[in-house]
């Protein structure tokens, strides 16, 4: 009995041999907005890592959010009825509630839609580069991801023809973020919905990421097709435009029977009362969301043309709130840069460890036209 108790005592517990397998090799990737780390002095940091929207202004809402904060004390609705009931407003009465899940942010729907559908090998076509967590989420489950590649001689358009050679093979799923991030691209959606037609005949699920849609203008989304297509998940995000990161919502929109597979994967109470009621009222902000469609697609012009004016700069086409732009010719890596910007107080987004491009990639988001000049001459004093 002692021999026993000593063999027990002795044997080292290795979680390795207990944890899931798919995970013993998953490394997460790095994203914007990385300012609590150690070496970022933070002290006048100008954030343009982040593509969220700088034009809100929390003052005329705080009466609302200090209402909601008496309510903690509550459990959530776990169901968000009043924000979905907002959302088929908003929609203009094209979806229904039983359209809608309501989620902490894009990435927890991520995961949700993941959970879902995806098993071991499964094979899940990602249009890349693109935004890491699709794949994170599919490499979890043990899923096999297989990318098909945006280029920068396309400036990082899909090419339909190549996507649905993949779509031909059969496999399980696909990943689409339109406008894509970190380019900001905004593919034709007659092509897209072609696409998510052509999926369909061959029982294949879309999931469809419009986290940046807004703004491109709400004419661009495909959200309300899900009415049509039973094979399309389509996901919004209160992140981006909205400008509320720190409060983690999205919603997302499919076939009801689709949605009712979703909610038996998800958490309960996924969304808290504060995040439930300042997305009713901002969805209700008409001027705050005009304003910001305008706003940034002029002042995107703006920056764009002064930064190509950077000799050895190429800046792509957005229709967002962020650029994409390569640095090759001016032979400085995007980590170089990076590193000179951040010594000046200014964060940008390395992009090198997006799965399809290289060392010469840098985005960066849109602020105020003041705050715009300064990257814009910073970025000239760097590569000069």
């Amino acid at each position: 009995m002692k021999q026993f108790r000593k063999k027990l005592v002795s044997d080292k517990l290795k979680l390795t041999e207990l944890v899931d397998k798919n995970l013993l090799k998953l490394k997460r990737k790095s994203h914007g907005g990385e300012i609590y780390k150690d070496e970022i002095n933070k002290s006048g940091l100008l954030d343009f890592s982040t593509n969220i929207n700088h034009l809100l202004e929390l003052e005329p809402y705080m009466n609302s959010i200090m209402k909601s904060l008496t309510r903690i004390s509550r459990y959530p609705d776990s169901d968000s009825m009043q924000l979905k009931k907002s959302l088929v407003e908003y929609f203009q009465n094209i979806l229904t509630p039983n359209n809608l899940i309501i989620g902490g942010g894009s990435i927890d729907l991520i995961n949700i839609f993941v959970s879902t559908f995806v098993q071991e090998k499964d094979k899940i076509v990602v249009c890349q580069p693109t935004f890491s967590e699709y794949e994170w989420a599919i490499k979890k489950r043990g899923g096999v991801v297989i990318n098909e590649y945006r280029l920068p001689e396309r400036n990082f358009q899909l090419n339909f023809q190549s996507l649905k050679k993949q779509l031909a093979k059969k496999p399980k799923c696909v990943f689409i973020c339109n406008p894509n991030n970190p380019n900001g691209y905004l593919d034709n959606i007659e092509a897209m919905e072609d696409l998510i037609c052509y999926a369909k005949e061959r029982k294949i699920m879309v999931f469809l990421d419009e986290a940046f849609i807004e703004f491109a203008g709400e004419e661009n989304s495909l959200i309300t097709k899900v009415k049509q297509y039973e094979n399309l998940f389509v996901i919004r995000s209160f992140t981006k435009f909205f400008g509320i990161p720190g409060l983690r919502i999205g919603f997302g929109g499919g076939n009801p029977k689709l949605i009712n597979f979703l909610k038996k994967v998800q958490t309960l109470w996924p969304v808290n009362n504060v995040a439930q009621e300042l997305a009713e009222e901002l969805l209700n902000s008409k001027d705050f969301i005009k304003n910001s469609v305008r706003y940034f697609k002029e002042e995107c012009k703006f920056v764009s043309e002064e930064l190509a004016k950077i000799k050895g700069l190429k800046i792509y086409p957005t229709s967002t709130n962020y650029l994409l732009i390569n640095t090759e010719n001016t032979s400085l890596s995007s980590k170089y840069i990076t590193n000179q910007m951040l010594k000046q107080n200014i964060l940008v987004r390395d992009c090198s460890n997006y799965n399809g491009l290289d060392d010469y990639y840098i985005r960066v988001a849109i602020k105020s036209r003041d705050l715009n000049c300064k990257l814009i001459r910073t970025f000239n004093s760097v590569c000069n």
